[in-house]
């Protein structure tokens, strides 16, 4: 059996397992009890001596990793299990080191792990949110008034309905404005179209999203001149390349202002009044406002794995549970992206810096970690990030949705030493859906400097840009990017807001690297000035073989190369629309590239074959 699959299947039985106290006598394992919390401090009365057993849980998440730290410190050697019970509200990020593991003795290949799970019957949820309360109608708007915002202590840029992302107020309310035509500066003022927008009040606390080709700016609003019909903005639209200028890509581009009050002129949306600490907002029909759950985030990471090169953090493992609402804050100077969520740090310093949005969960010098069966849902930032030195990770059957940045980063921007690079990291059977839905330039799951990474059998779509990126290197030049194989994923209906990416998208020189037995669909029209493609073989791209995948319903050529060589195509299934090359070249040679039996069909005449696995599999399976 290869090693992956048993280390999913160990994995999975390990986690699944009933965890009663029976069972835990038989297997000598620790079993630790959390109780729900619930929003208001006091409702629940505190147990008179809690020890962690099913009758006397711990309150809170902390004081169980208190009494793990305490057990591991005295030496208890067998696997312990943390049990949490229904939602957790937490007053600031669950941290772990490696004082919270078994310590593995001198070459010993296994260690007894620790294991944080949900109940069977009540679901453990962390959240980093705080409830809103308070509500009074007020015409056709509910309004309350939120202290620490008043107070300056606390402010926020999302809001979650029963469950759901509501939208701030903007305009329009659907689509885009396009410019008329950038200023003389081509960074700071714009001219829009007559009609579009009005000098508002509280102008400058509004906010301008702008989109380039691949990636968008957020930047602050400044002054809307009516007479001169121009915007003026706080700060550079884009990022310090000449491509992002106002009209780098294209003469009239999209746009549309976020965060004005009288632009709170729709249900479902909603303005926040720092000054004053007033949320108001517009109910769907049918929101009831003595039984609504709104919820706005407070904390700004949910969970860390923080270990360290001498001390890595192994054998942790999270189970069946759901992380939900995490915020991040638009940098000083605001958000100017350059790919992928990477964007430029702001801060007066000389030189200019970028780093990718941070994650909600975020995991270093980690290994052999599970994530099984947990959802990451409502979050500002990026969803789960394995960043420096994490080495034998896996995460399983999880679900990641309605996400402000990227699903899930593997690696780094940054090119470290072997030791440091993040390697064999596993990603299975889990779904990434509706990621970037605050920046729109935002991926599915991201593959940057890092090696031997499998995604395999998940399930990625609903995405304004790419699906899967692997590399982050404009260059053939040698790096330790290598050996990662994308196989068997179902991606679909992505690119739906910018141009220039694809369902499967890579950089770089990527020796071993292989795109195989992945099914591809529905990529619409480029909406700005470059097309979009079932897979995209970009800038530097080498030494990566491209086999046995279907791709269909591209609007455009279903494999696109730019700058690329020395790639091996083979028995790829391409359907085309009519006078649509199947393959497009882009300042690259198709000498180079290798092509073996690839077959080339009429969009008009595809049908899912048989014999095809991706194709058949995913059509029974369907969509998750």
């Amino acid at each position: 059996m290869p090693r992956t699959l048993s280390y999913l299947l160990i994995a999975v039985a390990s986690l699944a397992g009933d965890y009663s106290p029976a069972r835990a006598a038989e297997v000598n394992e620790l079993h630790l009890h959390v109780r729900k919390t619930v929003a208001k401090e006091g409702d629940l009365a505190a147990s008179t001596a809690p020890d962690g057993s099913l009758e006397q849980p711990f309150q809170t998440v902390f004081e169980a990793q208190t009494e793990v730290r305490k057990q591991l410190a005295a030496g208890y050697t067998q696997p312990i299990r943390v049990i949490v019970h229904g939602r957790q509200w937490l007053s600031q990020p669950l941290v772990f080191n490696a004082s919270d593991v078994h310590v593995r003795p001198a070459g010993a290949k296994e260690v007894a792990t620790v294991t944080w799970q949900s109940d069977v019957a009540e679901p453990a949820i962390l959240d980093g949110g705080t409830p809103i309360t308070g509500w009074v109608q007020d015409g056709q708007l509910w309004k309350t008034t939120l202290a620490d915002v008043k107070s300056g202590a606390w402010s926020f840029r999302e809001l979650f309905v029963n469950g759901q992302r509501r939208p701030r107020a903007r305009t329009p309310n659907e689509g885009f404005f396009r410019v008329e035509r950038a200023g003389p500066d081509q960074r700071m003022t714009l001219f829009y179209k007559a009609g579009d927008l009005r000098a508002w009040k509280n102008i400058q606390r509004a906010e301008m999203l702008f989109m380039h080709d691949w990636s968008i700016s957020r930047i602050g609003v400044l002054k809307i001149d009516e007479a001169t019909r121009t915007l003026f903005l706080n700060a550079p639209v884009g990022a310090n390349a000449p491509y992002f200028r106002i009209d780098g890509y294209e003469p009239n581009p999209r746009y549309r202002i976020e965060n004005a009050p009288e632009l709170l002129d729709t249900p479902g949306e909603w303005y926040l009044d720092v000054s004053s600490g007033e949320l108001s907002y517009w109910p769907l029909p049918g929101e009831k406002i003595e039984s609504v759950e709104a919820i706005a985030p407070r904390l700004e990471s949910l969970m860390q794995v923080r270990g360290e090169q001498a001390a890595p953090v192994r054998g942790l493992r999270f189970g069946g549970i759901r992380f939900q609402h995490c915020a991040w804050k638009t940098p000083v100077g605001g958000y100017a992206e350059i790919q992928a969520s990477a964007h430029e740090f702001r801060d007066g310093s000389p030189q200019i810096l970028q780093g990718l949005v941070p994650a909600a969960i975020q995991f270093d010098f980690a290994e052999d970690c599970t994530l099984w069966r947990c959802e990451l849902a409502h979050l500002g930032g990026t969803g789960l990030w394995f960043r420096q030195g994490c080495s034998r990770d896996l995460v399983a059957e999880c679900k990641f949705s309605d996400i402000g940045a990227n699903g899930i980063n593997i690696g780094e921007t940054t090119a470290r030493s072997p030791e440091q690079t993040t390697n064999r990291i596993i990603v299975e059977g889990s779904e990434v859906t509706r990621a970037g839905e605050l920046f729109f330039g935002c991926v599915g799951i991201w593959i940057g400097n890092a090696r031997d990474i499998m995604v395999r059998n998940n399930i990625v779509h609903q995405l304004p840009y790419t699906g899967i990126s692997v590399g982050w290197n404009w260059s053939d030049k040698p790096t330790a990017v290598q050996g990662n194989r994308i196989v068997g994923n179902h991606i679909h209906h992505i690119m739906q807001q910018l141009s220039d990416g694809a369902g499967i998208y890579t950089l770089g020189r990527q020796p071993g690297t292989r795109l195989t037995n992945n099914y591809i669909h529905d990529v619409p029209v480029n909406a700005g000035n470059a097309q979009s493609n079932g897979i995209f073989l970009d800038q530097g791209s080498s030494q990566i073989l491209v086999d046995n995948n279907t791709i269909h319903s591209i609007a455009k050529s279903p494999i696109r190369f730019h700058m690329s060589k020395l790639i091996t195509l083979r028995q790829n299934r391409l359907a085309t629309p009519r006078k649509i090359p199947a393959f497009e070249y882009v300042k690259a040679n198709a000498r180079e590239m290798i092509m073996e039996n690839n077959a080339v069909i009429s969009s008009a005449d595809w049908r899912p074959a048989a014999s095809d696995p991706a194709a058949g599999r995913y059509l029974v399976q369907g969509t998750r």
